[in-house]
């Protein structure tokens, strides 16, 4: 009787470090991970902090149409985080990752005009040019491909309007992965381009010919 006890004794916990490491591993496995709640906001840009704060990524800049120049600053560390990307992966919802980009968020009104998801016939519009100044922060060593930029077009019946964007870069001379030189940046490895879309000029007038 008393050998039986002991086994079940043994069993029981044999069960609970099981459960214990586990739930340790669960622990480590979420810290490791970006969530959607886990955000800071810094000069206009939107930061996701990773739960064990030993990195973070940078989202969209949010642009209030006020200017035609704004300054897109990645800071050096965010609540303690090294910023080490521009966009990433963030938990939605059923335990899946979810894609988050970086760039310019535009307004959904620009001068009382509404946004269209389509160009103006002809290309018509008043043509804005918002100069984007990006900075990377020294931490920086991943930027994600987000494509092409888009002319962005605004309708009303008073006046329209097709907002282009030109980037000029800088970057922290410290970044061991990256530096920028007459406004484009490069891979310090090899010299060879980082995959940054610079002007939506190109495109527009492409598609607008």
């Amino acid at each position: 009787m008393k050998k039986c006890t002991n086994n079940r004794t043994m069993s029981f916990r044999r069960l609970l470090s099981l459960l214990l490491g586990a739930g340790l591993l669960t622990v480590c496995w979420r810290g490791a991970e970006y969530h959607r709640e886990d955000t800071e906001r810094e000069n206009g840009v939107t930061l996701y902090v990773r739960r064990d704060r030993q990195a973070a990524f940078a989202g969209n800049l949010t642009w209030d149409g006020q200017s035609n120049t704004v300054d897109y600053v990645i800071p050096d560390r965010v609540d303690g985080a090294p910023v080490t990307a521009l966009g990433g992966l963030l938990y939605g919802t059923a335990f899946k990752k979810l894609p988050c980009g970086w760039g310019v968020a535009l307004p959904d009104t620009f001068r009382g005009a509404e946004r269209r998801q389509y160009l103006l016939p002809g290309g018509s519009g008043t043509e804005i040019t918002l100069t984007v100044r990006l900075h990377i922060g020294r931490y920086v060593s991943h930027i994600e491909n987000v494509g092409l930029l888009t002319p962005v077009c605004y309708y009303s019946t008073e006046g329209s309007y097709v907002i282009r964007q030109e980037w000029v870069v800088t970057c922290d001379p410290m970044n061991q992965t990256f530096y920028a030189e007459g406004g484009r940046l490069y891979h310090r490895a090899d010299g060879t381009p980082a995959d940054i879309c610079y002007d939506t000029e190109w495109w527009y007038e492409e598609q607008s010919g």
